[in-house]
């Protein structure tokens, strides 16, 4: 599977102090760019991460993990669940 480094650790965190109604929509917007299977595009423009750091009270080092994280864990469970096809 994956390591769990103090980053994913501090990612969940970030996660699980998350407003509850917040995170599905953040999910989605992820594996909505993930789709779009552009190499490297990001989820979020810079200018939306600035308006993330407000609404979800981060700051911007926490939100790039949050993000980063994020996109990691899908792409593992993605890998996961292919490896079993």
């Amino acid at each position: 599977m994956f390591d769990f480094t103090f980053s994913l650790k501090r990612a969940v965190d970030i996660i699980n102090n998350l407003e509850a109604s917040k995170f599905p929509l953040l999910l989605s917007r992820i594996t909505q760019a993930m789709q779009t299977a552009v190499p490297n595009e990001k989820a979020f423009s810079s200018e939306e991460e600035e308006k993330l750091q407000v609404s979800l009270g981060l700051d911007k080092s926490d939100v790039k993990l949050l993000l980063e994280s994020t996109t990691f864990i899908i792409e593992q469970v993605e890998s996961c669940v292919l490896s079993f096809m």
